[in-house]
């Protein structure tokens, strides 16, 4: 993530176990204790209802309102915690399962998780400012979380086209189109790459048409079709996007096989 959110962490770190330096024979001197927390997100606001796991399940307890919890009863020494809530990745400590010692009846135990929502406006700042390294790491957070989100696949195909990758941006897009993904910005980004990047008119044809289908084309996008259809075979003039992947990766197919049969012939 960013400066300012690594400096957070840092004293946050701090934090977390200073709450388990020094006890004083008194307060070390139990069996069992209450043991009180928090949980806050990337915001600095409470985390309502993240269900918290001791113990593989032995003990469940959930935040509440203002994102704190209380666990009766647990007894001292080390325990694992997992801490769960949809759309959500627990960001401190980093582990999640995390063993955690209990050794000091007032120890407070501070945990931060950061949003899919959080995630993606980090990473859409990121892209923003070119930082490529930090956006990839943010998107890497997201697929843990949610691996066919598709904010996040289309925010991966735009780091790809702005650093030029745009084979994987196409792959990416296309990705989207087969996970059900309907966004006009996906066919015009698309078609973008075909015509101006890839010097493809078919496929940038392919996919204009396929845009005039689902959404009212203007004359902008007419006078783009009609420049690109001088260049395509009279076969496949008619062909949408859809239609011409089918199309190609038959064709695919049926090459390799040809292929394959070919050098069974060479081998004997």
């Amino acid at each position: 993530m960013n400066a300012k959110s690594i400096i957070l962490c840092a004293i946050i770190i701090s934090v977390f176990f200073a709450c388990e330096s020094s006890p004083d024979i008194e307060s070390s001197a139990f069996s069992t204790a209450p043991l009180y927390g928090m949980i806050y997100d990337n915001d600095n606001l409470p985390v309502v209802n993240a269900e918290i796991r001791i113990d593989n399940g032995a003990i469940v307890v959930r935040s509440d309102i203002n994102g704190r919890f209380i666990v009766n009863g647990l007894a001292r020494g080390s325990h694992q915690f997992e801490v769960i809530k949809t759309e959500y990745k627990l960001f401190l400590p980093g582990k999640n399962p995390f063993q955690y010692d209990f050794v000091n009846r007032e120890q407070f135990l501070y945990l931060k998780m950061i949003s899919l929502e959080q995630i993606i406006a980090e990473v859409e700042k990121e892209i923003s400012e070119s930082e490529w390294e930090a956006a990839h790491s943010g998107l890497d957070m997201i697929k843990e979380i949610d691996a066919d989100n598709k904010i996040a696949i289309y925010l991966r195909a735009v780091i790809n086209y702005k650093t030029r990758n745009y084979p994987q941006a196409i792959e990416l897009l296309n990705q989207l189109l087969d996970l059900g993904a309907s966004d006009s910005g996906i066919y015009l980004t698309l078609a973008d790459i075909y015509e101006y990047k890839m010097g493809d008119p078919l496929k940038a044809h392919a996919v204009l048409l396929e845009y005039s289908d689902l959404y009212n084309s203007d004359d902008s996008i007419n006078a783009r079709k009609f420049n690109l259809v001088k260049f395509i075979p009279q076969e496949k003039k008619d062909l949408t996007y859809s239609e011409l992947r089918l199309q190609l990766e038959a064709e695919k197919k049926a090459a390799e096989a040809e292929n394959a049969g070919e050098n069974e012939n060479s081998t004997e």
